[in-house]
C-alpha cells in the first residue's frame, strides 16, 4: 500500500470511534486468574481448553485509538489511546496493525 494513502486512511479512521484499536498485552478480565488485577495471567483452564488462546486477539483488552501523531523524524506515526497505550509504525504497517482486531 502507498504510504500517503495509508496516512490519509489513518487520519480519516482515527475520527471514527472504534475503527482503529490497539491490542494491549492485558488479558481480558474474564480470562484472568485474578480478574481485578490487569497484570494477572490467563487462567490455566482457558489455556487447557484452547492452547492457542495467547495467539488470539480476542484474548486481550482492546483500546480505541483517539489520536494520531507524526510523522517522526524516521517517518513513523504514533497512534495513542485515551488509556495511554500506543502503537508506532510506518503508515501502511500501522494501519494493518490497528485493524488487526477486526480479523
Amino acid at each position: 500500500m502507498d504510504e500517503q494513502l495509508a496516512v490519509a486512511q489513518l487520519e480519516a479512521l482515527v475520527k471514527v470511534p472504534g475503527s482503529l484499536k490497539v491490542i494491549t498485552n492485558e488479558v481480558r478480565p474474564d480470562l484472568r486468574k485474578d480478574p481485578a488485577d490487569p497484570r494477572s495471567p490467563i487462567r490455566d483452564d482457558v489455556l487447557e481448553a484452547d492452547p492457542a488462546a495467547l495467539k488470539k486477539v480476542g484474548t486481550f483488552v482492546l483500546h480505541d485509538v483517539v489520536r494520531l501523531e507524526g510523522p517522526t523524524h524516521r517517518g513513523t506515526y504514533v497512534a495513542s489511546t485515551a488509556e495511554g497505550d500506543w502503537c508506532e509504525g510506518y503508515p501502511a504497517d500501522l494501519l494493518k496493525r490497528l485493524q488487526e482486531w477486526a480479523g
